[in-house]
Formats: structure tokens, C-alpha cells, sequence
């Protein structure tokens, strides 16, 4: 029998929620934080609604505070934060590296 990877399940439920909706998540954490990076605290653009636009390091992206390879749940708002795609992917790629604007002060 074959291991079942954790929070594969999860991604994939991410993954297939329609873009729009994903748009209207991202949209509404980043309002309730005011357009301010989760992690670094300095202002987000939104990104353009046209297709195959290139993502700017200063885009807003969805960062799940508990990856959803580690379990962590992809719809759940407390496990979601709005933040820059630089600080998400510098993030994922050092984890430990970030903490969080609130906590840093």
C-alpha cells in the first residue's frame, strides 16, 4: 500500500477552488489588514485581473501560516495572511526566516 502524503488533500482542494474565489479570499485579508504585508509591514499592490500577467514581487499573495503540506487547513481564515509574493516565497524557501510585522515591533 502506498503512503499517503500529509496535506496532500488540502492542496489539492486549494488548487481547485476557482480563481475568482481565491481572488475574493485574498482581496478581503488583505482589506482587513490594510493593504500591509502580513510579514514585513509595507504596502501590497493587487494584482491585475488580466490573464498572463506577471506576478511582481510587491503582488499580493495568500500565505498559509501552516503549510498545507504540514496539515495545515486551506480554507481556514486563521491559518491564512495576506502578504507580499516576495515575503511568502522567502517564506516557503527559509522557513524560520520570517516573523510576523506585529511580533517583530
Amino acid at each position: 500500500m502506498a503512503k499517503r502524503q500529509r496535506g496532500t488533500k488540502g492542496a489539492r482542494q486549494w488548487s481547485k477552488l476557482h480563481s475568482s474565489k481565491r481572488r475574493a479570499i485574498r482581496n478581503r485579508l488583505a482589506s482587513k489588514q490594510l493593504w500591509l504585508c502580513y510579514w514585513c509591514g509595507r504596502p501590497m499592490k493587487q494584482i491585475p485581473r488580466c490573464n498572463g500577467s506577471l506576478i511582481d514581487e510587491d503582488h499580493v499573495t495568500i500565505d498559509h501560516l501552516v503549510a498545507l503540506s504540514e496539515g495545515g487547513d486551506p480554507f481556514d481564515e486563521r491559518n491564512l495572511a495576506a502578504a507580499h509574493h516576495r515575503c511568502n516565497h522567502e517564506r516557503h524557501h527559509a522557513p524560520g526566516s520570517l516573523k510576523p510585522k506585529e511580533a517583530a515591533e
